[in-house]
């Protein structure tokens, strides 16, 4: 009866037998050089972006803030038609 017993050597899959493919995070990225004419671009960019962004997120503010104000003016006109009617 042993005999009809399989190993656990023999149930492996082949994929199990060979070396893992490294995913995209286990990759080694390529370094940048403090000081090589690529990073001084990529920073030239980051800066662009950067600002890009504090411009986007300053026009978005004050437009919200804006919002507010006019929903604020509405909401005091609704009240003083609603007393004016007497309701």
């Amino acid at each position: 009866m042993a005999s009809n017993r399989k190993s656990s050597s023999n149930t492996s899959s082949p994929s199990s037998l060979s070396p893992p493919t490294p995913t995209a995070t286990e990759r080694p990225q390529q370094k940048i050089k403090p000081g090589g004419a690529k990073a001084g671009l990529w920073m030239k960019r980051m800066d662009m972006a950067e600002e890009d962004i504090d411009a986007s997120a300053e026009q978005f503010i004050k437009r919200f803030r804006e919002n507010l104000l006019l929903q604020r003016l509405q909401s005091i006109e609704n009240y003083k038609q609603m007393l004016a009617r007497g309701v």
